[in-house]
C-alpha cells in the first residue's frame, strides 16, 4: 500500500491533476453505487462534458446533458466534502507512514 499511496502523491503533483480526499467520517457519497467513473470537461465550450463509467457488464460513455448531470452533481458534492487539495499530500504522507506494506 505504501507504493500505491506514493504513486498517488506523485500523480497529485502533476500540473493538471488535483487529488482530494473526503473524510471517512462523512460516510458514503452519492457516487458510491456507480463504482469508478471519469468526468471529462473540455476548454472548448462547444464540446460537451463526457462521462466514462466502468461497470460490472462493461463501460459506458455518456454525453447527453441529462445523463451527465447526475455524475457532475455527485462530483460537486464530493468536492464540497473534501478538504482543500493542499491538505491532501500531508494526509497521504501520514497514511503512507502508518501502512505496513
Amino acid at each position: 500500500m505504501r507504493a500505491q499511496v506514493g504513486h498517488v502523491v506523485e500523480i497529485g503533483r502533476l500540473p493538471r491533476v488535483t487529488v482530494r480526499l473526503p473524510p471517512f467520517a462523512h460516510g458514503p457519497h452519492p457516487a458510491m453505487p456507480v463504482a469508478a467513473y471519469h468526468l471529462f470537461r473540455f476548454r472548448a465550450r462547444e464540446l460537451p462534458d463526457i462521462v466514462y463509467a466502468d461497470g460490472l457488464l462493461g463501460a459506458v460513455r455518456l454525453h447527453k446533458p441529462g445523463h451527465v448531470e447526475p455524475y457532475r452533481e455527485a462530483l460537486n458534492h464530493l468536492a464540497t466534502q473534501a478538504p482543500p487539495a493542499t491538505r491532501t499530500e500531508p494526509l497521504l504522507g501520514a497514511i503512507r507512514a502508518e501502512s505496513q506494506g
